[in-house]
């Protein structure tokens, strides 16, 4: 595993308080500008926790925060600038918010970046004119709020600063890279205009010792560069020491992020080198057998391609052996007729060290050697396209733009050649050292959502057995990141140093494990006569290359048509995409023994062909194999059902649904942008939530479910819901394996009456009407009794509390608590739960959002309750949507 140094210590005294860093030279007290702005805060966050934790996100735009953003956009009517933008439209999905605030500005094409989509509320950063602006202020279910300096800076981006002081001289001095995004085109003249000033604000308040590290010569500045990307992105790279100039540093930071032209400031990592059996655990079914049944079917990665970015390839050695050595350079030369290796691109070099990390990864992957046929890669027919970022002194040079990392993953998978053979498989066997979804994830994410082929493995660290020590860019959505198990019979034990989820934003992590001990592979020895040298390593990085040569058979296994039902041919050619790899990987993943399913130590377990998928001959014949890849529209439902045959013959039945997400934005704490739902019922039965959950599961794009028990003739209804879509539908892979007969796909079943649906309502905002709703005719009020008094107070911890109190901000704890008293019970049954659940609710469920409705049923937009609207309250409480409604239907009933 290659690892980021800059957080391996935790140094409380340097990032308690950023007040002993940041000063003025000539204010001993610490009283300025800058040290208010960064007090008590090491990092500011662009994410859902910034959302929710502000008021004005939960609330209709205040009028403050009108004037403010008018004093701020009208006054440069042409000019953009960067906003968050929520949608609070209860009932719609994130596609339908989209479109709602696309034509409330009238730009159809306009860039909404999501950030956040939940049942509550869709939010999105964007940089628009004032004139897209004004009618949004206007909608009282739209929220605008003026992305703030604090809001620029990404999580770990000052912190990161810190930590790197206390590495070693070599490291702590090192130069340092920032990754920047304005909502202005990023060329030399206006990354200019941004620099001159930050440097001009960060020099009124200079410490001493910083005149240097502002110095100019001519236009340039002597001690920091920038790269300019395509669009509206660039990274900045500082030269000087870090540790002599560290407050000079953080001072320019956070003035760069007072310029209107900055949307968010994230600091780039500083990439580093850490450090047979594996193919008998990943094919074989048993720990201790010696089987290989899909090498044995001829199933050895012939016709797949594997791109690996690591530290470089030693072409010399014999295992890579073949006709002349492949073109080494920056246009990506593919020479597809080569026996191994078909693409050598340089970006930093053209070999490997002695004993290098990425000549031992790509032997663990793909390699055929021509002697010592114990040493066998995974797929050892396929071949490999290698991306050189390794400098030869233990770092890692990647790319700092979201073009140059697109480049990277697109030059061996987008291949116009007249063979049209390209890599689908990206093997990633380094990552840093933050939990975080950070820039590198998110481009991975996006990567894979626009080409659906292509699945990135990334080793998940060497960092355990702590939690939340997996490293990014193994926090990303669309991948696969690995853990590490022992070798041969001991491979039902995770080792200890595997690093471990969740992710920052509670996702799985790692998402499997496989055997990374004592793996023995080809040893780079940069020699050009040639060496068959191997050296055995351990960690994540070989792991993480064994599964993605896994991954390559099943790719073959599909390709062969080997699904139908186990033997070449009996199914169509499939071109899999990456959800379906994933879900067939992770569907026959088997838990570690010591652990329990959906763990954060073990994902969902240890890589498993045998019983991923079957094989006629010598592999696991017994079990069926379904697949499903097919598209689900918003609030709509997919159901299939099998009927099981002879469950004796499998231990359990396995189903696994999988979706490519959207990119997120980094340093997100809410990452999931789609949300699918996953069920089971068993003779209709109650439903069987995935991943070890009680019920839905709203936080990760894979979700499996594993039941047993089951007996002859059990029918089991698998469904798929779209819960809430950030576009018009999501396409998704399902796969089941068991002993089951056909497959049968059932009709989509109708909503239940008591499931949100997308509001149909137009963006622009209806009349408002003065008159409080009514009953419907044929609807009774609710029964006496059941009706809170509003009026009665009592006190909590010596506050003034009332039953709205109880319903709308207390925590159940706090609820629990004060509901056993019987006064309280008696006068706020409603807010204590008391009521019949039966108890026909008194207005009909309304089908729209929480702004006005046409029809007779239309909230009062005057009407207030301790300062809430009606909207306010659904904004905020609408997870019991059903009984705010109830409530205020008892304010308007009785003259509130």
């Amino acid at each position: 595993m290659i690892v980021l140094k800059n957080a391996l210590v935790i140094l409380a005294t340097l990032v308690s308080s950023l007040n002993d860093v940041i000063v003025r030279a000539d204010d001993e007290d610490g009283d300025n500008e800058l040290v208010n702005l960064v007090e008590n805060m090491n990092d500011f966050f662009l994410t859902e926790s910034a959302i929710t934790n502000s008021e004005e996100f939960r609330t209709d735009n205040s009028q403050s925060i009108r004037d403010f953003q008018k004093s701020r956009t009208i006054q440069n009517a042409g000019a953009k600038q960067a906003f968050v933008i929520c949608n609070h439209d209860f009932g719609a999905d994130g596609s339908i918010r989209v479109q709602q605030i696309r034509e409330a500005t009238g730009n159809e094409e306009l860039e909404l970046s999501p950030i956040y989509n939940q049942d509550d509320k869709s939010c999105y950063l964007s940089s628009i004119t004032s004139d897209e602006m004004t009618p949004l202020l206007s909608m009282n279910y739209i929220t605008a709020i003026y992305l703030s300096k604090e809001m620029k800076i990404k999580a770990g981006t000052l912190y990161g600063i810190s930590t790197r002081m206390a590495q070693d001289e070599a490291d702590a001095n090192r130069p340092i890279s920032f990754h920047m995004k304005m909502n202005v085109v990023g060329n030399d003249n206006n990354i200019g205009k941004v620099l001159s000033k930050a440097v001009a604000h960060a020099e009124e308040v200079a410490q001493e010792g910083c005149e240097t590290f502002y110095e100019k010569d001519g236009e340039s500045y002597v001690n920091f560069d920038y790269e300019v990307s395509k669009g509206n992105e660039f990274v900045l790279t500082w030269s000087l020491p870090i540790v002599e100039h560290v407050m000079c540093l953080k001072q320019l930071i956070v003035y760069a992020t007072e310029c209107k032209e900055i949307e968010f400031v994230e600091m780039k990592p500083l990439y580093e080198e850490l450090n047979f059996a594996a193919s008998y655990i990943l094919q074989g079914g048993s720990l201790s057998g010696t089987a290989t049944p899909f090498w044995d079917n001829g199933i050895q990665g012939q016709d797949q391609i594997v791109q690996v970015s690591d530290t470089g390839l030693d072409t010399s050695h014999c295992f890579f052996e073949q006709d002349g050595d492949v073109t080494k350079n920056k246009s990506g030369a593919w020479q597809p007729d080569k026996r191994k290796v078909v693409q050598y691109f340089s970006y930093v070099d053209t070999t490997d060290y002695n004993q290098g990390h990425g000549t031992h990864v790509a032997g663990t992957e793909t390699v055929m050697p021509q002697v010592a046929q114990k040493n066998k890669g995974v797929a050892y027919e396929s071949k490999l396209a290698i991306y050189d970022i390794g400098d030869g002194q233990g770092y890692l040079c990647l790319p700092t733009s979201k073009e140059g990392w697109y480049d990277m993953l697109e030059v061996a998978h987008k291949i116009t050649n007249t063979k049209k053979t390209h890599a689908n498989i990206h093997s990633a066997s380094w990552g840093a050292q933050t939990a975080e979804y950070n820039s590198d994830s998110a481009w991975f994410d996006g990567y894979t959502f626009e080409n659906p082929n292509f699945l990135t493995f990334i080793a998940a660290g060497n960092s355990g057995p702590s939690s939340r020590s997996i490293g990014a860019p193994a926090t990303a959505k669309n991948i696969i990141s690995v853990g590490a198990v022992n070798r041969g019979s001991n491979a039902d034990t995770l080792v200890s140093w595997s690093s471990r989820g969740p992710t920052s934003d509670g996702r799985i992590g790692p998402m499997v494990v496989a055997p990374g001990v004592g793996t023995e592979s080809s040893s780079a020895a940069n020699k050009k006569n040639g060496n068959c040298d191997t050296v055995g390593f351990s960690g994540t990085s070989m792991a993480t290359p064994a599964t993605a040569g896994a991954a390559a058979l099943v790719r073959q296994y599909f390709k062969e048509g080997w699904y139908g039902d186990g033997t070449k041919g009996s199914g169509a050619s499939y071109e899999a995409t990456a959800a379906l790899l994933k879900a067939v990987l992770l569907n026959g993943a088997q838990k570690i023994s010591s652990f329990n399913n959906y763990d954060n130590n073990q994902g969902y377990g240890r890589v498993s062909l045998y019983h991923s998928i079957p094989l006629k001959k010598g592999g696991n014949s017994k079990i069926k194999f379904m697949k499903k890849e097919e598209s689900i529209e918003n609030k709509k439902s997919k159901v299939y059902e099998i009927t099981m045959s002879n469950p004796a013959g499998c231990a359990d039945l396995r189903m696994t649904l999988v979706w490519t997400d959207e990119a997120a934005q980094s340093g997100c704490s809410k990452c999931l942008v789609n949300d699918l739902d996953f069920t089971a019922q068993v003779n209709d039965g109650n439903a069987v939530y995935p991943n070890g959950k009680k019920g839905k599961d709203s936080k990760n794009n894979a979700e499996r479910i594993i039941i047993t028990g089951l007996k002859a003739k059990d029918k089991v209804k698998m469904t798929v819901f779209g819960a809430n879509l950030n576009r018009e539908k999501m396409d998704f892979a399902l796969v089941a394996v068991g002993c089951f007969g056909d497959v049968q796909t059932g009709p989509t079943p109708v909503p239940k009456p008591d499931t949100p649906q997308p509001s149909k309502k137009p963006v622009t905002t209806p009349a408002p009407n003065s008159q409080p709703p009514a009953p419907a005719p044929n609807e009774a009020p609710s029964p006496q009794g059941c009706v809170d008094d509003f009026n009665f107070k009592f006190k909590f911890k010596g506050v003034k509390r009332d039953c709205m109190w109880i319903f709308t901000e207390a925590k159940q704890s706090q609820k629990k608590k004060v509901c056993k008293k019987a006064k309280i019970k008696a006068k706020c049954p409603m807010a204590c739960d008391l009521c019949e659940e039966e108890t026909p609710p008194p207005v009909p469920f309304p089908t729209g959002g929480p702004g006005p409705e046409p029809g007779p049923c239309k909230d009062d937009k005057n009407f207030k309750f301790q300062n809430r609207t009606c909207k306010q309250i659904s904004n905020r409480f609408g997870d019991d949507i059903q009984k705010m409604f109830e409530i205020c239907w008892s304010f308007t009933k009785d003259n509130w």
